[in-house]
């Protein structure tokens, strides 16, 4: 699972075998993170409205038949979600759907993931980060003096 924005899943292009690509890499799941503004409770699913200030997209949470009561958690207007995505191509449109939908219950949650967004997303372009060299006195500690 990678961190996602909306926007991120709405540029995605479809890849092989029925697996959307984002900056040339498969993704199957993703973890998204953004306000409901908009709720509608269906028999067999809910549709959550996320909007992340990036994008907005619709989100199906299916009720399973051991449990089709409606979701445990009582949602307000504007209130912040975690939601882990299956992305899948449908029709030449993207489907999300999300088996696990939570509260977040601290802003701080959604400036990480804001952050770890924006880490994935330069390690798919640029690569990993190169590990430091431990023979470069220069890295760290900056204020030793050579002599």
């Amino acid at each position: 699972m990678i961190p996602l924005t909306v926007r991120d899943l709405l540029k995605a292009s479809n890849g092989a075998d029925d697996v959307c690509e984002i900056d040339g890499v498969p993704v199957d799941q993703a973890i998204v993170i953004g306000r409901v503004f908009k709720l509608e409770e269906q028999s067999t699913r809910a549709v959550f409205h996320i909007d992340d200030t990036t994008g907005s997209i619709q989100i199906a949470h299916y009720k399973r038949q051991d449990n089709p009561t409606a979701i445990n958690i009582d949602f307000k207007d504007n209130m912040y979600v975690k939601c882990v995505v299956v992305v899948r191509p449908f029709k030449n449109q993207k489907m999300y759907v999300s088996n696990v939908i939570q509260p977040v219950t601290d802003y701080n949650q959604v400036t990480y993931h804001f952050l770890n967004c924006f880490l994935a997303h330069a390690q798919r372009v640029k690569g990993a980060l190169p590990k430091p060299d431990p023979t470069n006195n220069m890295q760290g500690g900056g204020n030793q003096q050579q002599q």
